[in-house]
Protein backbone atom coordinates (compact mmCIF):
# COMPACT_ATOMS: atom_id res chain seq x y z
CA UNK A 1 0.00 0.00 0.00
CA UNK A 2 1.38 3.39 -0.97
CA UNK A 3 1.41 6.09 1.73
CA UNK A 4 -1.06 8.94 1.36
CA UNK A 5 -0.39 12.50 2.46
CA UNK A 6 -1.62 16.01 1.78
CA UNK A 7 0.32 18.88 0.34
CA UNK A 8 -0.41 22.42 -0.78
CA UNK A 9 -0.58 23.62 -4.37
CA UNK A 10 -0.06 27.31 -4.94
CA UNK A 11 -0.78 27.67 -8.68
CA UNK A 12 -4.52 28.27 -8.83
CA UNK A 13 -5.86 25.45 -6.65
CA UNK A 14 -4.48 25.66 -3.13
CA UNK A 15 -5.69 22.33 -1.82
CA UNK A 16 -4.76 18.98 -3.32
CA UNK A 17 -3.96 15.41 -2.42
CA UNK A 18 -1.14 13.15 -3.54
CA UNK A 19 -0.81 9.47 -2.93
CA UNK A 20 2.94 9.27 -3.22
CA UNK A 21 5.84 11.62 -3.69
CA UNK A 22 6.16 10.78 -7.38
CA UNK A 23 2.53 11.50 -8.28
CA UNK A 24 1.56 15.00 -7.16
CA UNK A 25 -1.66 16.57 -8.35
CA UNK A 26 -1.51 18.96 -11.22
CA UNK A 27 -3.03 22.33 -10.46
CA UNK A 28 -5.90 23.42 -12.70
CA UNK A 29 -5.13 26.14 -15.19
CA UNK A 30 -4.86 29.33 -13.10
CA UNK A 31 -6.58 31.30 -15.85
CA UNK A 32 -9.91 29.61 -16.65
CA UNK A 33 -10.23 31.56 -19.89
CA UNK A 34 -6.76 30.70 -21.21
CA UNK A 35 -7.41 27.18 -22.55
CA UNK A 36 -6.00 26.52 -25.99
CA UNK A 37 -7.66 25.01 -29.02
CA UNK A 38 -6.22 23.76 -32.29
CA UNK A 39 -7.43 25.40 -35.47
CA UNK A 40 -7.77 23.84 -38.89
CA UNK A 41 -4.48 25.47 -39.88
CA UNK A 42 -2.51 23.35 -37.38
CA UNK A 43 0.10 21.45 -39.44
CA UNK A 44 -0.29 17.69 -39.58
CA UNK A 45 2.49 15.56 -38.14
CA UNK A 46 3.44 11.93 -38.40
CA UNK A 47 3.72 11.23 -34.65
CA UNK A 48 0.48 9.40 -33.71
CA UNK A 49 0.66 10.72 -30.13
CA UNK A 50 0.83 14.32 -31.34
CA UNK A 51 -1.99 13.69 -33.81
CA UNK A 52 -4.12 12.28 -31.01
CA UNK A 53 -3.39 15.33 -28.89
CA UNK A 54 -4.31 17.64 -31.76
CA UNK A 55 -7.60 15.80 -32.25
CA UNK A 56 -8.47 16.17 -28.57
CA UNK A 57 -7.62 19.88 -28.58
CA UNK A 58 -9.72 20.38 -31.71
CA UNK A 59 -12.77 18.63 -30.21
CA UNK A 60 -15.94 20.60 -29.55
CA UNK A 61 -15.62 22.95 -26.58
CA UNK A 62 -19.11 23.07 -25.10
CA UNK A 63 -18.09 25.54 -22.43
CA UNK A 64 -16.98 28.10 -25.00
CA UNK A 65 -20.16 27.55 -27.00
CA UNK A 66 -22.36 28.14 -23.95
CA UNK A 67 -20.54 31.29 -22.78
CA UNK A 68 -22.47 34.52 -22.89
CA UNK A 69 -20.75 37.61 -24.34
CA UNK A 70 -19.46 40.27 -21.95
CA UNK A 71 -18.84 43.95 -22.45
CA UNK A 72 -15.27 45.13 -22.91
CA UNK A 73 -15.47 46.87 -19.53
CA UNK A 74 -16.49 43.66 -17.77
CA UNK A 75 -13.79 41.69 -19.58
CA UNK A 76 -11.18 44.19 -18.41
CA UNK A 77 -12.40 43.95 -14.81
CA UNK A 78 -12.41 40.17 -15.03
CA UNK A 79 -8.82 40.20 -16.28
CA UNK A 80 -7.69 42.41 -13.40
CA UNK A 81 -9.42 40.12 -10.89
CA UNK A 82 -7.77 37.06 -12.43
CA UNK A 83 -4.35 38.70 -12.19
CA UNK A 84 -4.92 39.68 -8.55
CA UNK A 85 -6.12 36.21 -7.53
CA UNK A 86 -3.28 34.45 -9.36
CA UNK A 87 -0.64 36.72 -7.85
CA UNK A 88 -2.05 36.33 -4.34
CA UNK A 89 -2.80 40.04 -3.90
CA UNK A 90 -5.67 39.41 -1.54
CA UNK A 91 -6.68 43.01 -0.80
CA UNK A 92 -6.89 43.92 -4.49
CA UNK A 93 -8.54 40.59 -5.31
CA UNK A 94 -11.23 41.04 -2.65
CA UNK A 95 -12.18 44.47 -3.97
CA UNK A 96 -12.20 43.43 -7.62
CA UNK A 97 -14.18 40.28 -6.89
CA UNK A 98 -16.75 42.29 -4.96
CA UNK A 99 -17.19 44.54 -7.99
CA UNK A 100 -17.56 41.50 -10.25
CA UNK A 101 -20.14 39.85 -8.03
CA UNK A 102 -22.19 43.06 -8.06
CA UNK A 103 -22.44 42.66 -11.82
CA UNK A 104 -25.97 41.76 -12.99
CA UNK A 105 -24.58 39.03 -15.24
CA UNK A 106 -22.51 36.66 -13.13
CA UNK A 107 -20.48 34.23 -15.20
CA UNK A 108 -18.96 30.86 -14.39
CA UNK A 109 -15.48 32.36 -14.41
CA UNK A 110 -16.48 34.90 -11.78
CA UNK A 111 -17.58 32.10 -9.46
CA UNK A 112 -14.40 30.12 -10.15
CA UNK A 113 -12.28 33.12 -9.20
CA UNK A 114 -14.29 33.51 -6.00
CA UNK A 115 -13.61 29.84 -5.27
CA UNK A 116 -9.89 30.21 -5.91
CA UNK A 117 -9.79 33.20 -3.59
CA UNK A 118 -11.64 31.22 -0.91
CA UNK A 119 -9.02 28.48 -1.18
CA UNK A 120 -6.27 31.03 -0.69
CA UNK A 121 -7.93 32.10 2.56
CA UNK A 122 -8.28 28.49 3.74
CA UNK A 123 -12.03 28.11 3.13
CA UNK A 124 -12.22 24.91 1.09
CA UNK A 125 -15.93 24.27 1.67
CA UNK A 126 -16.78 27.82 0.65
CA UNK A 127 -14.60 27.38 -2.43
CA UNK A 128 -16.46 24.22 -3.39
CA UNK A 129 -19.77 26.08 -3.10
CA UNK A 130 -18.50 28.75 -5.50
CA UNK A 131 -17.30 26.09 -7.96
CA UNK A 132 -20.73 24.46 -7.86
CA UNK A 133 -22.31 27.83 -8.61
CA UNK A 134 -19.95 28.06 -11.58
CA UNK A 135 -21.28 24.82 -13.08
CA UNK A 136 -24.81 25.98 -12.36
CA UNK A 137 -24.06 29.08 -14.43
CA UNK A 138 -22.52 26.97 -17.22
CA UNK A 139 -22.73 23.17 -16.81
CA UNK A 140 -19.78 22.67 -19.18
CA UNK A 141 -17.31 24.66 -17.06
CA UNK A 142 -14.58 22.02 -17.13
CA UNK A 143 -12.10 23.90 -14.97
CA UNK A 144 -14.75 24.18 -12.20
CA UNK A 145 -15.60 20.47 -12.44
CA UNK A 146 -11.88 19.67 -12.21
CA UNK A 147 -11.53 21.78 -9.06
CA UNK A 148 -14.64 20.24 -7.46
CA UNK A 149 -13.35 16.74 -8.21
CA UNK A 150 -9.96 17.39 -6.61
CA UNK A 151 -11.60 18.74 -3.45
CA UNK A 152 -13.92 15.74 -3.30
CA UNK A 153 -11.01 13.35 -3.75
CA UNK A 154 -9.24 15.00 -0.83
CA UNK A 155 -12.31 14.11 1.25
CA UNK A 156 -12.25 10.49 0.09
CA UNK A 157 -15.39 10.88 -2.05
CA UNK A 158 -13.89 9.05 -4.99
CA UNK A 159 -17.04 8.13 -6.94
CA UNK A 160 -18.32 11.70 -6.86
CA UNK A 161 -14.87 12.97 -7.79
CA UNK A 162 -14.82 10.63 -10.79
CA UNK A 163 -18.20 11.95 -11.90
CA UNK A 164 -16.89 15.52 -11.94
CA UNK A 165 -13.68 14.61 -13.78
CA UNK A 166 -15.89 12.92 -16.37
CA UNK A 167 -18.07 16.01 -16.63
CA UNK A 168 -15.01 18.19 -17.07
CA UNK A 169 -13.98 16.13 -20.09
CA UNK A 170 -17.55 16.08 -21.41
CA UNK A 171 -17.27 19.88 -21.49
CA UNK A 172 -14.07 19.68 -23.50
CA UNK A 173 -12.08 16.58 -24.34
CA UNK A 174 -8.97 18.74 -24.78
CA UNK A 175 -8.71 19.78 -21.13
CA UNK A 176 -5.42 18.13 -20.14
CA UNK A 177 -5.46 18.68 -16.33
CA UNK A 178 -8.59 16.55 -15.94
CA UNK A 179 -6.89 13.58 -17.63
CA UNK A 180 -3.90 13.79 -15.32
CA UNK A 181 -6.05 14.17 -12.21
CA UNK A 182 -8.48 11.45 -13.24
CA UNK A 183 -5.52 9.20 -14.01
CA UNK A 184 -4.22 9.72 -10.47
CA UNK A 185 -7.67 8.86 -9.13
CA UNK A 186 -7.80 5.63 -11.17
CA UNK A 187 -4.18 4.77 -10.41
CA UNK A 188 -3.87 5.34 -6.69
CA UNK A 189 -7.42 5.34 -5.34
CA UNK A 190 -9.63 3.18 -7.58
CA UNK A 191 -6.99 0.66 -8.63
CA UNK A 192 -7.79 0.69 -12.35
CA UNK A 193 -4.32 0.72 -13.90
CA UNK A 194 -5.51 0.40 -17.50
CA UNK A 195 -7.74 3.48 -17.29
CA UNK A 196 -5.03 5.37 -15.42
CA UNK A 197 -2.50 4.61 -18.14
CA UNK A 198 -4.93 5.71 -20.85
CA UNK A 199 -5.52 9.02 -19.07
CA UNK A 200 -1.82 9.68 -18.55
CA UNK A 201 -1.28 8.98 -22.26
CA UNK A 202 -4.01 11.44 -23.26
CA UNK A 203 -2.49 14.06 -20.99
CA UNK A 204 0.93 13.45 -22.55
CA UNK A 205 -0.47 13.60 -26.08
CA UNK A 206 -2.17 16.95 -25.50
CA UNK A 207 0.99 18.39 -24.00
CA UNK A 208 3.03 17.09 -26.95
CA UNK A 209 0.60 18.77 -29.35
CA UNK A 210 1.00 22.06 -27.49
CA UNK A 211 4.75 21.89 -26.80
CA UNK A 212 7.20 20.29 -29.23
CA UNK A 213 9.82 19.56 -26.60
CA UNK A 214 7.42 18.37 -23.88
CA UNK A 215 9.00 14.89 -23.72
CA UNK A 216 12.34 16.41 -22.73
CA UNK A 217 10.92 18.56 -19.92
CA UNK A 218 10.88 17.39 -16.30
CA UNK A 219 7.10 17.00 -16.45
CA UNK A 220 7.32 15.09 -19.72
CA UNK A 221 9.89 12.70 -18.30
CA UNK A 222 7.74 12.27 -15.20
CA UNK A 223 4.52 11.41 -17.05
CA UNK A 224 6.39 9.00 -19.33
CA UNK A 225 7.83 7.32 -16.24
CA UNK A 226 4.33 6.92 -14.82
CA UNK A 227 3.14 5.35 -18.08
CA UNK A 228 6.12 2.98 -18.18
CA UNK A 229 5.59 2.02 -14.54
CA UNK A 230 1.94 1.19 -15.17
CA UNK A 231 2.88 -0.84 -18.23
CA UNK A 232 5.22 -2.93 -16.08
CA UNK A 233 2.59 -3.37 -13.39
CA UNK A 234 -0.04 -4.43 -15.93
CA UNK A 235 2.37 -6.91 -17.55
CA UNK A 236 2.90 -8.51 -14.15
CA UNK A 237 -0.82 -8.74 -13.37
CA UNK A 238 -2.12 -9.76 -16.78
CA UNK A 239 -3.19 -6.30 -17.90
CA UNK A 240 -5.14 -5.29 -14.79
Amino acid sequence: MKPIFKHVLLAGLCLGMAACATKPDTAPSPNPEAEETVTESTPQVADPNVKNGQALLASMNLYQQAKKPLTDETKALLGKAQDAVQSGERVDAAGLLARLMAHPQRTATMYVLQGDYALQTGEADKAQDFYRQAVNANPYTYFAHNRIATLLRAKGLFDEALMHYNRALDGWAGYAPAYRNRGILYDLYLGDKAKAKADYERYRDIQLAKQDDFASTSEGREINAWIADLSRQMAQTGGR
